[in-house]
């Protein structure tokens, strides 16, 4: 009897070994089925989070859409807007000439025989102010006079001095400079 004794011994220890193993085997299969139910809740979560981005991102689209409309319609509404305001300034600022300077040019029928050749109205009309001038004249009381800005003024005397007319200036106390007509060109300008 000693072998049946080693081998029930043997047969017992054996099945205690599988026991044992299937013990851990339903530990390890009762875990992994935790952490699979752990796992597929956060999939489910983040499957919901999906659905809840893809449809956030769905609205932003929208809205980007709408956004770029609107922002077509106020391009539009700013074109229109400033192609009136334009025709407005246009209307306003139409190049007329100031009552005192179209008297002054009715006065004087073109200043200067010879000069008036290649100037312009409102050169003539810049070149008579001059003319007539009993003092020499400031950049701002040519522009009062004139009713023209400071530019205007800056260009028109620029471009009279390019056609050959030799305006002078002098720089009074103040340092701010004064422009006349000398003897000479007067002379010559009025063709005595």
């Amino acid at each position: 009897m000693g072998w049946f004794s080693s081998f029930n011994n043997s047969l017992s220890a054996s099945f205690a070994k599988v026991r044992e193993d299937t013990t851990n085997l339903f530990r390890w299969v009762t875990w992994l089925k935790a952490r699979g139910d752990v796992q597929q809740r956060k999939l489910s979560h983040l499957e919901g989070s999906q659905d809840k981005a893809a449809k956030d991102v769905s609205d932003l689209q929208n809205e980007n859409l709408l956004m770029k409309r609107e922002l077509k319609q106020m391009m539009d509404y700013m074109r229109l807007v400033h192609k009136e305001v334009v025709e407005l300034h246009t209307e306003v600022h139409k190049p007329a000439l100031p009552e005192a300077a179209v008297e002054a040019v009715q006065e004087i029928p073109k200043i200067v025989a010879v000069a008036s050749d290649g100037l312009t109205e409102a050169e003539n009309v810049f070149l008579s102010h001059l003319y007539h001038a009993p003092k020499p004249l400031s950049y701002e009381e040519i522009s009062k006079a004139l009713h023209l800005n400071y530019g205007t003024i800056k260009n028109r005397l620029n471009k009279v001095k390019a056609k050959g007319i030799d305006i002078q200036f002098e720089v009074d106390d103040s340092g701010e400079r004064r422009f006349y007509l000398p003897e000479t060109v007067k002379i010559r300008l009025s063709g005595r």
